[in-house]
């Protein structure tokens, strides 16, 4: 077990920065799909596991507008991104 011990702590900060960048990751696509917070809180409690989780999810408050496909609320009237009328 004192092993195990140790090649974790001489590899601490090669284990820091995979965490680290993974958070990031997750939090960019969480801001991208419209859960930031959620994302982030994923991505520094699980690491690589939560940047998975993240990938994975799908945000049901969004739907594609039906003339740029972009993701919008779903209690949208203006896409943002086209400016066009999704009342439908």
């Amino acid at each position: 077990m004192n092993e195990v011990a140790i090649i974790f702590v001489q590899n601490s900060h090669i284990i820091f920065i995979i965490w680290l960048i993974s958070t990031l990751i997750a939090t960019y696509i969480g801001v991208q799909r419209g859960f930031p917070f959620l994302a982030f809180i994923n991505g520094i409690a699980l690491g690589p596991l939560g940047l998975l989780f993240v990938l994975i999810q799908d945000n049901h408050n969004r739907k594609a507008c039906q003339f740029c496909a972009e993701k919008i609320l779903k209690e949208a009237k203006v896409c943002p991104h086209c400016q066009r009328n999704v009342n439908e």
